[in-house]
């Protein structure tokens, strides 16, 4: 098993949960391993409120010792007024609510605009930049309609987020990121000039079966690394009523980063977001006629048992 050799350098656009969790950890891990840069790390409001997300991103960072990481505030909300309530699906701060000793030293973040940083970054490197997107995709539009010279200059942008059969998972024809700011997944798959990657909710919902049992039995050892122990921590406290199987969505989408070979099926298709459907606001519309130049890489199934190995083998190591 082995990741590509060429230094990825990284945005982590994200609204930190458990699964966002997992994916960072797998960031964290690989740039250790002199595989990634992470430039640095937006929150935005998704699994939880923009301040619980801070804080967050804080302490994992501190678990891990990486506090040198920049950290930035996005935006604190969607686009549009939005009658989306909050789903506190990985309880109401975003990470189950835990308890602590010490409170993160969430002075840290940079005071300075993300979307000015963002910019810079980009444009004083252009082809250079990867977006990783796991959460509304919200700082990916504002970022590209305020500044025209950004498109241009991502090398790409990596979502996880819609669907490509209409199965949802808030409502019942869309996944959670784009239906919560659909305008905003519209905005980036319309507007972005470069190669962009979707891994949708079916590719994690039904093509990957890992037993939750199988999750919290291997993954949860004395073993552990510190921070793995934090994310167990949360896990184990939001898997406590029965769950079949472990779905973390974002950090397949960092493998496939890491390691393509992990990618199953995927294709080429035309994509866009439904905005006004009264029961499909947020569900991704495909061109199956093939009429339309495609715009994404619609990653439709993962070797899930891959990626087993690849999280039994990083669980210990951070």
């Amino acid at each position: 098993m082995s990741a590509s050799t060429d230094v990825k350098r990284i945005i982590f656009d994200c609204d930190l949960g458990t699964d966002d969790a997992v994916a960072l950890y797998l960031l964290l891990l690989a740039e250790r391993e002199g595989k990634v840069k992470i430039e640095m790390i937006i929150c935005s409001r998704g699994n939880a409120r923009q301040y619980h997300v801070c804080r967050n991103v804080v302490r994992m960072l501190e678990y891990a010792n990486r506090t040198d990481i920049p950290i930035y505030r996005g935006s604190y909300d969607v686009l549009l007024p939005s009658t989306f309530e909050d789903q506190n699906y990985h309880g109401v701060d975003g990470f189950a609510d835990l308890t602590y000793d010490e409170e993160p030293d969430t002075s840290i973040i940079r005071s300075e605009s993300a979307f000015v940083a963002m910019r810079d970054l980009i444009v004083n490197n252009p082809h250079e930049i990867t977006m990783i997107v796991v959460g509304p995709m919200t700082n990916c539009a504002i970022l590209l309609r305020m500044y025209e010279d950004v498109a241009e200059n991502i090398k790409d942008i990596r979502i996880m987020g819609g669907n490509h059969h209409g199965v949802g998972n808030v409502v019942q024809a869309a996944e959670f990121n784009f239906h919560m700011d659909p305008e905003a997944a519209h905005i980036v798959l319309a507007s972005a000039k470069c190669p962009m990657h979707l891994l949708t909710w079916e590719c994690c919902n039904i093509n990957a079966k890992t037993p939750m049992s199988w999750r919290l039995k291997e993954l949860g050892t004395a073993a552990a690394g510190k921070t793995w122990q934090l994310i167990h921590r949360a896990e184990s406290k939001i898997y406590s009523k029965p769950k079949e199987h472990w779905h973390p969505c974002d950090a397949y989408l960092v493998a496939t980063l890491l390691y393509p070979e992990i990618i199953v099926d995927q294709s080429m298709e035309h994509v866009d977001v439904e905005l006004a459907g009264r029961l499909t606001r947020g569900q991704v519309a495909i061109d199956h006629m093939h009429k339309k130049k495609p715009n994404v890489n619609l990653i439709k199934e993962i070797d899930y048992k891959f990626f087993e190995k690849i999280i039994m083998a990083a669980h210990t190591q951070l």
